[in-house]
C-alpha cells in the first residue's frame, strides 16, 4: 500500500535576510491576484523563495513517520508554483531519520539530491512536480530531519516561488 502525503510537522525559516519566508501563492492563469482566478480557492500555502536568489538558504523541516510505515519507496514529493514563464529554481535536500529518544540536533544530515524545476511558457501558476528518492529507510514513528535548501547556484527564477514539500511512499 502506498501512503502519504505527509506534510512537515515543523517548519523553521533558518534565515534572517528575507530570502526565504512563509508564503501564500495566489494563483491563476497569467499571474497572481484576484483578477486572474476563476474559483473561490486560489491560494496555496508553502515555502516562499525570493526572486533572483543568490546564495543558499535553509528551511529546517521535520516530518513524523506514521507508526506503521507504508509499503513502497519513501520519496520527497515537491510541488513548485510561480507566476513565471521562464527561469529555474534549484533545491538541495539534506536529511536523516531520527528514532524516538534520538537528538535531532546531533544527527548527521546526508545529501539526498539536488533538483531543478524549470518554468517555461504556459507554466505560470501550474503545479510543477518533482520526486526525490531518499538514501535511507525510516522505521515507524521516526522523525525525518531535513534541510530543504533553495540554492542560488543555478537559480534563474526572477519571480517569487512557492514550494510545497511532502513525504509519499510509492
Amino acid at each position: 500500500m502506498s501512503g502519504g502525503p505527509i506534510f512537515p510537522s515543523s517548519v523553521f525559516v533558518n534565515q534572517t535576510n528575507g530570502s526565504i519566508f512563509p508564503n501564500f501563492f495566489a494563483g491563476g492563469p497569467g499571474g497572481q491576484g484576484a483578477n486572474a482566478v476563476t474559483n473561490q480557492a486560489p491560494h496555496d500555502e508553502g515555502l516562499g523563495v525570493m526572486a533572483s536568489l543568490s546564495g543558499v538558504s535553509t528551511f529546517d523541516l521535520r516530518f513524523i513517520v506514521p507508526p506503521t510505515v507504508p509499503s513502497g519507496t519513501m520519496k520527497l514529493r515537491t510541488l513548485a508554483l510561480a507566476n513565471a514563464t521562464t527561469g529555474a529554481g534549484v533545491i538541495t535536500v539534506l536529511a536523516a531519520n531520527v528514532s524516538g529518544g534520538g537528538n535531532p540536533s546531533l544527527v548527521t544530515l546526508t545529501s539526498q539530491a539536488q533538483f531543478t524545476v524549470a518554468w517555461t511558457s504556459g507554466l505560470a501558476g501550474m503545479y510543477l512536480e518533482t520526486k526525490t528518492t531518499f538514501n535511507f529507510t525510516p522505521a515507524g514513528s521516526d522523525v525525518i530531519v531535513m534541510a530543504f535548501q533553495p540554492n542560488g547556484s543555478g537559480w534563474t527564477q526572477a519571480a517569487v516561488s512557492t514550494w510545497i514539500p511532502t513525504l509519499i511512499w510509492e
